[in-house]
């Protein structure tokens, strides 16, 4: 039997940085990682989230913040704002280094990201891959509320088919495809496009001062709608970009006239 004589290797503190400041390379693995432990854990397929993660994070849209150790990723949080109420989307820390001091490293750092300089009212999440820490020490807890999520397996050997009969209701069900998160991306690339677009006039001598601020703010205004309708795809979100649209763009052209004036 042979006896260790130098104390194991520790575990290193990682770097908390930007999402933004990493790219997609970087969270590869850690990715691979959580899409795996989603599978065998939860029986869920997680790959389609993960590459809605990596478009996002090349694209430079997604808010929240990365563990990084020796310059590569090893734990990640995202949130991201509708109005007055907060989501954050996800948060993994890769299992060597899944300690509650680590994973609140995160949360504190994303809930710091949604409460700062903002109008939130409430934060939601549901968060499956941390630790279940009871006493976890989480900011805000005297106005924190959980609820257990109950997650069911059926057979569908075991069920019996439906009756072979025409459906009182037409309806019609259309199955998510990659093409959707292609539609997504190219409304990012889109609308970011339109930033510099807009502020042209002023580079090229055309338009004041004014007018790069005001158009600056409403392009950039145009491009939150568009990553916000891009990652919620929800009804609410397309309603509000539709009225940026109908707002802002207007608003540019009349600014480029009204400044030559």
């Amino acid at each position: 039997m042979a006896a260790r004589l130098e104390p194991a290797p520790a575990v290193r503190t990682p770097d908390l940085v930007d999402l933004r400041k990493v790219s997609s390379a970087h969270l590869d693995t850690l990715l691979e990682e959580e899409t795996r432990e989603w599978n065998e854990a939860l029986d869920w397929d997680f790959r389609k989230s993960a590459d809605l993660v990596r478009r996002f994070v090349d694209l430079r849209a997604l808010s929240g913040c990365a563990l990084m150790d020796q310059g590569e990723a090893v734990g990640y949080s995202y949130f991201v704002l509708e109005d007055q109420k907060g989501l954050i989307g996800d948060l993994y820390v890769r299992p060597r280094y899944r300690t509650a001091e680590n994973e609140n490293r995160l949360l504190y750092a994303v809930l710091e990201g949604l409460v700062t300089g903002s109008q939130v009212r409430r934060i939601e999440s549901q968060l499956m891959m941390i630790l279940p820490e009871t006493a976890r020490d989480v900011p805000g807890t005297d106005f924190l509320a959980t609820y257990e999520r109950n997650f069911m397996l059926l057979d569908f050997d075991a069920v019996p088919l439906l009756p072979d009969r025409p459906a009182r209701h037409r309806i019609h069900i259309e199955k998510w495809s990659d093409h959707h998160q292609d539609n997504a991306a190219q409304l990012i690339a889109a609308s970011l496009a339109l930033i510099p677009v807009s502020l042209t006039p002023t580079v090229i001598g055309g338009a004041g001062h004014v007018y790069f601020v005001v158009a600056g703010a409403l392009s950039s205004g145009f491009f939150y709608y568009s990553s916000r309708l891009a990652f919620l795809r929800s009804n609410a979100a397309a309603r509000r970009l539709l009225t940026a649209s109908i707002i802002c763009l207007p608003l540019v052209f009349l600014l480029m006239v009204l400044d030559k004036l």
